[in-house]
């Protein structure tokens, strides 16, 4: 039954105290928990009605927020034509100036009210002072992308509020997609609307359109009319919402006034029409835009409004059933307590009777509870007592007998700290004759408790039957045996105990079986958790690396003729501990761990290696149908989103498959083939699921015989430089040289920087690699100059990723300049596009790298992160056009309007110009009437030795 559960501890303490104190405990136990829980749930709701506080004034702040976004927005717009000279707009820009004023203002005043803290004063403080910078503001462009950054960070602003109030956990679906649509998706093609509405009215003050502004132009209708087509599509639920904001209403006429203004924009009338015809038809769109918003958060707010009204009347609820429990209470606990005292008086009344020697007295109990039972069992003991006195004095001077008897034997193993007993085989049922006192504290059981009874009370229904079995064959066959059996103590908790038993003879007859009893328990558990280490994964439980090992290993031995190997690697786990935390992550894999092992429950074996990182072992399949239907199975389980702590987020897995006994006819060969199976999945990005094949170990195997080489090139001597001089072609001089490295292995041969460059930078080697080929260049150079050559600058290439490494990069750049002696003018860093996409960081780099006195250019300009916005931004001195401009450049009328433009862009710039890849003196013709400063190429001179170039230096110089 269930109240054997209860310890005896508890039901001692219990019997030491009186009904009365009893009834208060039960009362207080009972009462006290629904405190607790009341208290909880009031708390609970507090905390959303203060929740739903936030949201609200978050809404309100956001409505000015956008006020002043579409203030600036039309702002932009007019003063962009203004710009340009239609002065019909120049009082509406006074007008908007002021509003854009006033609103700021009145932000203020509401800033200092703290609007709940969730306002960042700083970000606030940098849009007044960016205000400031772009009012005055007279150059078109510059006013132009200044606005763009000010609405940008009054954008980031805006999400900032979103996320710091939380509105984004509302959790009504709809509200909460709806809050995602109209404070983040619209307001930012709201944006881009309101680019497109300046820059596209400005145009149509202009006598022509140049191609670069038509492309730009084509680029902003493109932006606006993929946001519009998104916006349709992923808000089909606002048909849902239904009331007076008539918000599909408003959805269809915001679509439409937009898709009205970028047909403007495509038809033949564009150019003909004025500022005004475009300004007005794309400020109808934008403001239909901000109509839908304002729409849209007086949902939201009326939403919020109704869900604090519920809460309140639900803490109403909960206060008028607490007291009501109350009062229930008070009622049942009275009425059981005077129903169980009157019941006990009557017990004692006539218990009283037969204690002064009654025998004949009985107990009279009105009650039909268990109280009633109780009166029951006594007058029955009453009857029976008499009869079982006679035998309780037959048992008792047994007892002694046995004592006397096993005196000397008892006095020496009494001190014993294992339990010892002696059970008798001559009587009934093998009874127990003596125990010793570490029987007693191993079992709980004093030894007037078991002396006298069987051994069964140590045996329970945890105990195996093959150690019962054993026991009984033992005695049997009265043999001495040992074993580990589970036995009972009497508070009915379990112990592991390592039994031996020994037949005691007399005369060839055994008279007694002596047990011996010792406590393995904490050396079963410390065995116990030494095989799950051993072989489970500690979060998952799932059987670890080792002991999936052992399974296919053992199955393997068989007469296995098939069976499949799975690699799975979570993509971007890591990003998940990163930024949710690791027990977020740890959840996850645990969550992961359960569905995969739901997938192949009983078709094969789920094993976590490590990290994210999981192994499926499929016994006797291997047929590609088979595996793809597992396989599918697998990845629908990452397709469903995971739901965990509050978070719903998706997963995707890399997945490398080796087969038995085509790919591997052991564990580590299969494992190595589907890991590397895997890593082809991971870095591929269309197959997330790849069957392993033989060239792969070929790939892996050379870069890891280049890389390993690689560590060790530069002490032995085995990378060396080579230049492509630079060729003026006003001058005919040589002015420069680019430094390129090479690799000559002894066994390898030339090595392609194309195979080792990429690996240096995949594994840091890059460091290493980059200061030896800056020292060298440098050093070579100053070299030139003490043997009496004209000073020319060498150009060395700086990689994305010591790039970004600023106090390394400089530190090496001022000790290498220091340790060669040469002149930083007569050093140029050349970067590859890609290193601009983070202007934040880039931007202090390349402005100390100026202090220096150093030339800084861009390399294979026009086929990376072309962007015009970073040759204005960062100080840049060359542009070096890339050779797959120059190749076809003869033929390709393309190709020469391209080059020429951006010759045109670096003169405009005051950047010198350099074209790679010159090949013939054809090129060099047309370079030099395009106006190139200078070139380098094949046509001029292949990359050439150290002591090559400088033969070159004195047959050109």
């Amino acid at each position: 039954m269930i109240w054997k559960l209860v310890p005896n501890w508890i039901v001692k303490a219990m019997g030491r105290i009186s009904y009365s104190k009893k009834f208060i405990l039960f009362f207080i136990a009972f009462f006290l928990p629904m405190i607790i829980i009341m208290f909880i749930l009031f708390t609970d709701i507090k905390g959303k009605i203060k929740q739903n506080d936030t949201e609200q004034h978050a809404l309100i702040s956001l409505q000015h927020f956008t006020e002043l976004l579409r203030h600036t927005q039309y702002y932009r717009g007019l003063n962009q034509s203004l710009l340009r000279g239609y002065d019909e707009f120049d009082e509406k820009v006074k007008e908007k100036q002021k509003l854009v004023q006033t609103k700021i203002k009145d932000i203020d005043r509401q800033i200092e009210n703290d609007w709940y803290g969730f306002i960042e004063k700083e970000k606030w403080n940098s849009i007044k002072t960016q205000w400031e910078n772009v009012k005055n503001e007279k150059n078109t462009l510059n006013s132009f992308y200044g606005h763009n950054q000010l609405n940008s960070e009054i954008l980031l602003l805006i999400s900032n509020i979103v996320n710091e109030a939380h509105i984004y956990l509302n959790p009504e679906p709809n509200m909460n997609r709806l809050s995602n649509t109209i404070n983040e998706d619209l307001l930012i093609g709201t944006e881009r609307m309101g680019q497109l509405r300046a820059f596209s009215s400005r145009l149509t003050l202009q006598d022509e359109i140049s191609e670069k502004q038509q492309q730009d132009l084509m680029r902003m209708i493109g932006g606006v009319q993929l946001f519009i087509d998104n916006f349709n599509m992923t808000t089909h639920y606002i048909e849902d919402f239904t009331g007076d904001q008539h918000l599909f209403e408003e959805k269809q006429q915001f679509s439409k006034q937009t898709s009205a203004f970028l047909d403007l924009l495509l038809s033949n009338e564009y150019q003909t029409s004025n500022p005004e015809i475009v300004f007005s038809q794309a400020t109808s769109a934008i403001n239909s835009g901000f109509t839908l918003y304002d729409k849209g958060n007086a949902l939201l707010l009326d939403h919020l409004i109704d869900v604090n009204h519920s809460y309140k009347k639900l803490q109403l609820l909960l206060g008028l059933l607490f007291i009501a429990s109350i009062l229930f209470i008070y009622l049942l606990f009275g009425g059981a307590y005077i129903s169980v005292i009157q019941t006990l008086h009557s017990l004692q009344k006539g218990t009283s009777k037969w204690t002064k020697g009654d025998f004949g007295a009985r107990i009279k109990v009105d009650s039909k509870d268990e109280l009633k039972y109780i009166g029951d069992s006594f007058n029955q003991l009453a009857s029976s007592f008499e009869m079982n006195l006679e035998e309780n004095l037959r048992i008792q001077e047994d007892l002694q007998n046995s004592l006397k008897k096993n005196n000397q034997l008892a006095t020496a193993i009494n001190k014993l700290e294992i339990g010892v007993i002696i059970t008798d085989p001559l009587k009934k049922n093998n009874p127990i004759t003596f125990v010793n006192a570490g029987f007693e504290k191993l079992t709980g059981y004093k030894a007037e408790e078991v002396i006298g009874r069987k051994t069964s009370p140590l045996q329970g229904e945890k105990t195996s039957l093959e150690a019962k079995q054993r026991i009984r064959e033992g005695i049997k066959n009265q043999e001495a045996f040992s074993l580990e059996i589970l036995n009972y103590r009497k508070d009915g908790t379990t112990f592991w105990n390592y039994l031996s038993i020994a037949p005691v003879f007399e005369n060839g007859k055994v008279v007694n079986y002596l047990g011996l009893q010792t406590d393995i328990t904490e050396q079963k558990k410390a065995d116990e958790k030494i095989y799950s280490l051993a072989f489970y994964d500690q979060l998952t439980n799932l059987p670890n690396y080792n002991k999936l090992h052992s399974i296919v290993s053992e199955d393997l031995k068989t007469i296995m003729k098939k069976a499949t190997i799975l690699r799975l690697d979570v993509a971007r786990f890591k990003n998940i501990n990163h930024a949710r935390g690791f027990t977020l992550g740890d959840n996850t894999l645990i969550e992961l761990a359960k569905r995969l092992y739901e997938t192949v429950k009983g078709e094969g074996i789920v094993s976590r290696q490590y990290g994210d990182k999981f192994t499926i072992y499929l016994p006797h399949i291997a047929g590609k149908e088979e595996i793809q239907s597992k396989i599918d199975n697998i990845q629908a389980q990452f397709h469903k989103p995971f739901e965990i702590d509050g978070y719903t987020f998706y997963l995707e897995a890399a997945i490398g498959v080796s087969q038995y006994p085509k790919d591997g006819t052991d564990y580590i060969t299969l494992m190595q083939h589907a890991e590397a199976a895997m890593f082809q999945a991971k870095e591929s990005n269309d197959e997330k699921l790849v069957y392993y094949q033989h060239k792969m170990n070929r790939n892996f195997e050379e870069e890891y015989v280049i890389e390993n080489n690689l560590r060790v090139a530069i002490e032995k001597n085995e990378l060396f430089l080579t230049y492509q001089p630079k060729l003026n072609l006003k001058t005919g001089e040589i002015t420069g040289m680019e430094a390129l490295i090479r690799w000559r292995h002894p066994e390898l041969g030339i090595v392609p920087p194309i195979k080792f460059i990429p690996l240096a930078e995949k594994t840091g080697l890059i460091y290493k690699l980059g200061e030896w080929v800056l020292g060298e260049a440098c050093n070579q150079n100053k070299m030139l100059q003490i043997q009496g050559f004209d000073p020319l600058v060498v150009s060395v290439n700086i990689s994305a990723r010591q790039f970004s490494n600023k106090d390394y990069l400089l530190s090496t750049i001022d000790q290498i300049l220091t340790e060669t002696d040469l002149d930083a003018k007569y050093l140029e860093i050349e970067l590859t596009e890609s290193v601009f996409q983070n202007p934040t960081v880039v931007k202090p780099v390349l402005e100390e790298i100026k202090k220096r006195n150093i030339k800084v250019s861009i390399d294979d300009f026009g086929t990376g992160y072309s962007s015009l916005s970073y040759l204005k931004l960062f100080p840049i001195d060359v542009l070096k056009v890339d050779r797959a401009f120059i190749k076809d450049i003869i033929q390709s009328q393309n190709d020469q309007k391209l080059t020429k433009s951006m010759i045109d862009i670096g003169h405009g710039l005051n950047l010198k110009v350099i074209a790679e890849g010159v090949e013939t003196s054809s090129h060099i013709e047309l370079l030099k009437m395009l106006e190139c400063d200078e070139v380098q190429g094949y046509h001029i001179a292949k990359p050439l030795t150290a002591d090559e170039f400088v033969e070159f230096i004195k047959d050109n110089q």
